[in-house]
């Protein structure tokens, strides 16, 4: 039995995620839907993305438990629920849409800014950070024993797999180790036992993996692969923290991690010191031989084989992640408090700028004979950027490089590699172009001026692809009222996520730094191409100084204009951004999905601008979508 006192409001959410403890000796299993796509947590443990239609499991002590649900127009459904009853329960949760989302009433902006008094918001804590702080992901398996058949309640989302191959490649993965603590696992660093000071697990059940993206950073940036159709295999993901002795410049250190009786698959076994990093991939440098290719086919006329997509968009602040502890000292115990936290750089500092690209290959180049995804041929993806001045002066390189099934533990790779080999006729070039990176995105800085960037894709021997584009990094005033580039968004991400993909990188940066508001991830498109079906969303921030200190108004204005008629189609009314602003902190991160049903097809100009009740008003920033 529930007893469910809900209600539905908007709310200002700050730009902080605590994630805690997952309860122990669960009783009761809920669950949950949205009638919107929607992020979604319960007693402030984030739980995901939950897709309109689809149900998620969770299990609860009986008691009180508060439940959460965000949509992305900015929605909040917030409802404590009281479990009396050790009995299952399902809850449907109710988000409609936000009626003060962008392009929903054509009506002109007002000449002057008129806005209420800014609502009263969280302030932003203080925190201390730790810059030593590593982060390392890990999946534990039974020795000797075997996953059992998985419950597929929907055999046929996976199209041409039959039920039975796929209860087949399962049972090939070892049965996940579930329910581990801290005092199970031992960790080494440089064969030095660590104190663990962070720990959180996450049990998962089988799903269907039906057109996501999922990412995988790395220390130049981060890879995005798209699944068509896959199949996330039961198990359970531990995070684990230490903070190790100090590095000196150019210095790597092993990272070892141990369960009595249990085989152990680590995301990554070592890390370094920043400074030893470069922003060229070795491979990828001047003089090697993929790099000396790529280079020849940057300035050559051939098309390439490879289609890419390219954008990037100038930005003024910077994403910290950190204990949320005032405390100067490092938590005794292990912890799942950490923070994610947005701020403003300094006027003096360069913008920066988000790189974008994404990229395909077609099966009729992909050789499946000669590559796998965990053999000794695998396919390997390269991009390659540059930055050129106005003069055509070169600014900037930046490269990396991925290797299919880089990303996968050892008990993965012995899997894929016999579906490599016993796949039927056809799925290995499926099986491949489930493994093959779709997108890279990195971010560079760059200072007050013109540019172009250039990016090329390559394979490594045959087939190549290239894109580029012009950018302009406007003056910045931290002072004065601000805006960033516009950001164009189809794909979500889950906030909860970073710290798993961090887990990747600690102690250097997550990069590109996480673009972030009222509970969700925007993923910037590549491409500003947008179906008229298919949900778009606008992302920018509002830097305003007055924020540190005051409590302005503050609002902005959104103007569209047919490309081909010169007609402004779309004018908003001065819409009040005080649901976005978290006191005491100038950067306001907003999101908006944005009415394309009611455009034609055809191109625009997309234009925001901004204002506050101290009489600043910015430039207008501009964006080109394009409706089909």
């Amino acid at each position: 039995m529930l007893r469910t006192p809900s209600r539905l409001h908007l709310v200002c959410l700050c730009l902080l995620f605590s994630l805690t403890g997952v309860a122990q000796e669960p009783r009761v299993n809920l669950f949950i839907s949205c009638n919107l796509d929607c992020a979604w947590n319960i007693d402030g443990d984030q739980r995901g993305i939950l897709k309109k239609g689809e149900e998620a499991r969770v299990e609860v002590l009986l008691g009180l438990h508060k439940l959460e649900a965000y949509s992305s127009a900015g929605k909040l459904y917030e409802s404590t629920l009281e479990v009396v009853e050790p009995a299952e329960e399902r809850i449907s949760i109710d988000l409609t849409a936000d009626p003060a989302t962008a392009l929903k009433e054509f009506i002109n902006k007002p000449s002057k800014p008129s806005l209420p008094p800014t609502q009263s918001v969280p302030e932003v804590p203080t925190f201390q950070a730790e810059s030593r702080q590593v982060l390392v992901g890990a999946s534990v398996w039974m020795r000797g024993k075997e996953n059992p058949s998985p419950d597929i309640r929907s055999p046929k989302d996976l199209r041409n797999l039959s039920q039975d191959a796929l209860i087949d490649l399962i049972g090939r993965y070892p049965a996940a180790a579930l329910g581990l603590t801290s005092k199970d696992f031992r960790v080494l660093d440089n064969s030095v036992e660590q104190k663990i000071n962070y720990f959180k697990k996450d049990d998962f059940a089988g799903q269907n993996l039906i057109q996501r993206w999922h990412f995988h950073p790395g220390v130049r940036g981060t890879w995005g692969f798209f699944s068509l159709n896959s199949f996330l295999i039961p198990g359970s993901f531990y995070l684990i923290g230490y903070v190790p002795p100090s590095l000196q410049p150019g210095e790597c250190h092993a990272i070892q991690v141990t369960v009595e009786g249990r085989d152990v698959g680590l995301y990554r076994d070592h890390f370094c010191k920043g400074d030893a990093l470069v922003p060229v991939d070795p491979t990828t440098a001047d003089g090697a031989d993929v790099g000396k290719a790529m280079r020849d086919f940057a300035n050559s006329t051939a098309a390439g084989n490879f289609k890419v997509w390219l954008n990037a968009f100038a930005f003024w602040s910077r994403g910290t992640l950190s204990f949320g502890s005032k405390s100067q000292e490092i938590p005794h115990e292990p912890t799942s408090d950490f923070k994610y936290v947005i701020t403003v750089r300094d006027k003096k500092s360069p913008a920066t700028v988000r790189v974008a690209s994404e990229f395909y290959l077609a099966d009729k180049f992909l050789d499946a004979k000669a590559w796998d995804c965990a053999g000794k041929h695998p396919l390997s993806i390269h991009v390659l950027g540059f930055v050129y001045k106005s003069s055509g002066e070169l600014a900037q390189e930046f490269a990396d490089s991925m290797i299919c099934g880089a990303n996968l533990t050892e008990p993965e790779k012995k899997v894929i590699s016999g579906a490599f080999k016993n796949a039927p006729v056809g799925w290995d070039k499926k099986l491949l172009q489930e493994g093959l990176a779709k997108r890279f995105d990195t971010e560079i800085e760059l200072p007050v001026g013109d540019y172009n960037i250039r990016v090329v894709v390559s394979d490594g021997r045959k087939n190549f692809g290239k894109a580029s584009m012009p950018l302009r990094v406007q003056a910045f005033d931290a002072d004065k009222l601000a805006l960033s580039d516009l950001v164009l968004s189809s794909t979500f991400g889950d906030p909860s996520d970073i710290l798993r993909l961090a887990s990747y990188v600690l102690p250097g940066p997550l990069i590109p730094k996480p673009l972030v508001s009222k509970g969700l991830e925007y993923i910037p498109a590549a491409d500003p191409e947008v179906k008229k079906h298919r949900k778009a969303i606008l992302y920018f921030e509002i830097y305003e100084s007055l924020l540190a200190n005051q409590a302005p108004s503050v609002g902005f204005t959104i103007r569209v204009t047919d490309l081909k008629t010169d007609e402004v189609v779309v004018s908003t009314p001065l819409a009040d951004a005080s649901l976005w602003i978290i006191a005491g902190n100038p950067v306001i991160p907003i999101a908006l999905e944005l009415a394309t049903d009611k455009l034609k097809k055809g191109s625009y100009k997309l234009e925001v601008q901004a204002s506050d009740s101290a009489e600043q008003e910015t430039d207008w920033k501009e964006a080109t979508l394009k409706v089909e």
